[in-house]
């Protein structure tokens, strides 16, 4: 299965690039399903990446997400990288999310994510519907929320009540 999510962003690729690809570790600024996330090792390093660690781990609405670099092009301001979940169903084969950024003018830029989800054969057909439906919303608010964030220099209000919520429930057991 294969989901495409293309935004226009009102600014320049390269400092699009520079939230997106150079500060890969930092999702969690604006992405509302990354709580936090940072830089992990996960192997050798990966293209011409300007960081040590080519992982990223991910707390996330759906438990820890293990991230590590399949490709990485600054030039070409592109990168791909496989996650793995805790939580991830036994039918998901592989999940890889692969961004890039494009100039479509001095001040103008477009951002597109492409996620390939491999399932099981026969999960394909059952599963497939549901989780198309699950993993285009969640890319659609990622793009989305990256937009706003390049944009404004502020987290998306999405982003903005998920902390929120995060802190509120983090607070709460210590009070009881």
């Amino acid at each position: 299965m294969t989901i495409d999510q293309s935004i226009s962003i009102s600014a320049p690729a390269d400092k699009v690039w520079a939230i997106l690809g150079d500060q890969f570790h930092d999702a969690h600024k604006w992405a509302s399903s990354v709580n936090h996330s940072e830089p992990r090792e996960a192997g050798p390093a990966v293209g011409d990446a300007p960081f040590q660690a080519n992982g990223r781990a991910c707390e996330t609405s759906l438990g820890p997400v293990r991230e590590t670099i399949r490709a990485y092009d600054s030039k070409a301001r592109r990168f791909s990288y496989g996650a793995k979940a805790d939580k991830m169903p036994f039918f998901v084969k592989d999940l890889q999310n692969s961004w890039w950024v494009t100039p479509e003018g001095p001040d103008e830029s477009r951002v597109t994510m492409v996620l390939e989800v491999r399932l099981l054969p026969v999960f394909a057909q059952v599963m497939g519907p549901v989780l198309r439906r699950q993993f285009t919303k969640v890319t659609g608010e990622a793009t989305e929320e990256l937009k706003h964030y390049v944009e404004t220099g502020r987290p998306h209000p999405r982003k903005v009540e998920a902390a929120r919520k995060a802190q509120t429930s983090s607070v709460a057991p210590a009070l009881a």
